[in-house]
């Protein structure tokens, strides 16, 4: 809760600094007003982040929580450049100067297109078989031990290459294969035999 305090007021420290600035500008220089801004869109979006950093942190620190900080950082980037953009626009329509206009819309244009693929490759980082995943498959196979006798680690590497995801794991489970799946686990996962490859065979010294 201190280093959160702690960052809300450095945030607000330098959001005002930014701000005032912006106001002592009496003169309208482009150039204090752009670090005005940068200041204040840096100290808000720094605020933004480090907040909702320390928040997810502070619990379980899954996949989920990692995908959502990835969001985070994504939409404060992207708001920040195309606001930066917009100012840019603006300023060359008021000086009528057509290359500062079109410098403007190409940051916007490219910051979009950036912030989509990294949605885009975000969204796909929590599919398939995750850490947390893999942990609960492992309980599982450590659950069912009690009625077959698997080795674990191996029983979960199988599933991984038969099935994508886990929801088709379970729905394959679910089905008429799962007493199929087990007789198959039966003979290639085993409890108590380990395969090994040529190369551990050859390490082994008789």
């Amino acid at each position: 809760m201190i280093k959160i305090l702690a960052v809300l007021l450095l945030a607000i420290a330098g959001f005002y600094l930014g701000y005032k600035l912006y106001k002592s500008n009496k003169e309208n220089d482009q150039t204090v007003s752009m670090y005005a801004t940068l200041t204040m869109i840096c100290a808000l979006v720094g605020g933004i982040v480090l907040i909702s950093y320390l928040l997810l942190k502070g619990s379980p620190w899954t996949g989920e929580n990692k995908v959502l900080m990835r969001y985070i950082l994504v939409f404060c980037l992207a708001v920040s450049f195309v606001y930066l953009g917009g100012k840019l626009i603006i300023r060359g329509r008021k000086g009528d100067d057509r290359l500062t206009q079109i410098a403007g819309l190409s940051w916007v244009l490219v910051t979009l297109l950036a912030s989509g693929y990294a949605i885009s490759y975000v969204s796909k980082m929590n599919e398939g078989w995750t850490p947390e995943r893999q942990k609960a498959l492992m309980d599982k196979c450590i659950e069912q031990n009690a009625s077959y006798g698997y080795d674990c680690p191996c029983f979960v590497e199988e599933v991984m290459k038969k099935y994508q995801t886990n929801e088709a794991y379970n729905a394959a489970m679910k089905g008429g294969n799962e007493d199929k799946f087990h007789e198959a686990m039966d003979t290639l996962c085993p409890c108590g035999v380990k395969s090994y490859s040529e190369s551990e065979v050859e390490s082994i010294d008789f």
